[in-house]
């Protein structure tokens, strides 16, 4: 099925940064970022049937877009953000004075899409022990099905005056953006820090889907 996917796109498929399609194994930080830099347009750490029958079907990638697709676990173990951010810098398509800012919004959005969106957890307790609770409650949930199944998937895209619309889904069960948050703590904060830094910020598919926009 891969195989068919990229004799119909025209490209090479393979395990190292040169290929268009690239299939993580596993997945790496340096994977990640060596195989956004060198031009790849869809990454993902195991071929999932779903997303690829839908690709053949004609939703294929864009040229000038991009797509991450990661189990849970694989988006919770390796920095994501970063990776990314430093693939998209090398790549053009994101200016270093910027990295930063996308990057610490990504952070915060792939925490989210894992934890309280495939994992379906609750705000952590402050302090100390609040965090390791926490560590302790994603590593347990990500040995359950379904949970373990879920997937995070990240879309970039270009806009036509040079800046970025990042596109981060999950497989949860959704939530209100609209409800308060209580971001008073760290724990909290990531949607503020995300609508401080971001250009704009919007929701869609009941919760499921985080959409970032970034100027030049």
């Amino acid at each position: 099925m891969v195989r068919t996917l990229a004799d119909r796109l025209g490209c090479a498929i393979g395990s190292d940064e040169g290929a268009a399609i690239v299939l993580l194994h596993p997945a790496s930080d340096t994977g990640v970022s060596r195989a956004v830099a060198a031009g790849a347009r869809l990454l993902m750490d195991v071929p999932v049937l779903e997303e690829v029958q839908a690709l053949l079907g004609g939703a294929e990638p864009e040229p000038g877009s991009l797509r991450l697709s990661l189990a849970s676990g694989s988006a919770f173990r390796i920095n994501v953000a970063m990776s990314l951010c430093s693939g998209l810098v090398e790549r053009g398509w994101l200016h270093p004075g910027r990295q930063v800012d996308v990057e610490l919004c990504l952070h915060e959005a792939v925490v989210n899409a894992v934890t309280h969106g495939n994992l379906e957890l609750q705000r952590c307790a402050d302090g100390d022990s609040g965090f390791a609770d926490r560590l302790d409650s994603v590593y347990y949930q990500l040995t359950l099905m379904p949970f373990a199944a879920r997937r995070v998937v990240i879309d970039v895209g270009r806009r036509a005056d040079g800046g970025l619309t990042i596109d981060i889904q999950d497989q949860g069960k959704g939530f209100d953006p609209t409800a308060p948050t209580g971001g008073t703590t760290y724990s909290g904060r990531g949607m503020t820090i995300m609508r401080e830094l971001a250009e704009r910020v919007s929701h869609r598919d009941g919760g499921r889907r985080l959409c970032l926009e970034f100027r030049p």
